[in-house]
């Protein structure tokens, strides 16, 4: 009978070794994969997604800055107890701000989905002659909102640059390490692969 061959713990160790280098490299990925932020410019409005006081506050802080002249406040109703309005929230918080309420208009539905969103953003553009806006939202939502704003513009004529808000605390490098930046990067891909196949939120 022959012996039993040697074991070779090396190659277990080497295994290890490999996944332990190879995990900064994909995991990082999953999270930059996410954020996509267009060069600014001037454009004739800007419109913060809904969902978050962050958006707004950074849109109209882009707004007062003289990229553009306008703030759009979207209708759609927000998670909560009180059920409000995204228009609403951003009314509240541009005058807290200081913004006029005259530099605000509303879009004219209430709508349930981003995409929703986006199509009512359109139409109010359309009825106000814009040829170009900046969308705000969060920085993992940036990749899911350039491709919903690429349909939900086509052939409009309206140029649509797409923005993250800055100063957010999502860390799309290091989104693993803390629990809540977890859940918004492994929730973002069945959205994103949701829309892919065919989904609106109707």
């Amino acid at each position: 009978m022959s012996p039993a061959p040697p074991r070779r713990p090396w190659r277990l160790l080497l295994l290890v070794a490999l996944l332990a280098l190879a995990t900064p490299l994909w995991l990082p990925a999953i999270g930059l994969a996410l954020v996509v932020s267009d060069p600014l410019a001037p454009a004739d409005a800007i419109a913060p997604l809904a969902g978050g006081t962050d958006r707004a506050r950074y849109a109209i802080a882009l707004q007062r800055s003289g990229i553009a002249p306008w703030l759009v406040a979207s209708d759609i109703r927000l998670l909560g107890p009180l059920g409000r309005l995204g228009s609403e929230q951003t009314r509240t918080i541009a005058a807290a701000a200081g913004l006029l309420p005259w530099h605000i208009y509303e879009t004219d539905r209430i709508v349930r989905s981003t995409y929703q969103e986006l199509l009512a953003i359109r139409a109010l553009a359309e009825r106000q002659g814009w040829r170009s806006l900046i969308i705000v939202t969060s920085p993992e939502h940036t990749r899911r909102t350039r491709i919903m704003a690429n349909e939900a513009f086509r052939a409009s004529g309206i140029s649509v640059r797409v923005r993250p808000v800055e100063g957010h605390g999502y860390d799309p490098a290091r989104w693993w390490r803390d629990e809540r930046e977890r859940t918004l990067t492994l929730t973002e891909y069945p959205k994103l692969l949701a829309f892919l196949l065919g989904y609106r939120g109707e």
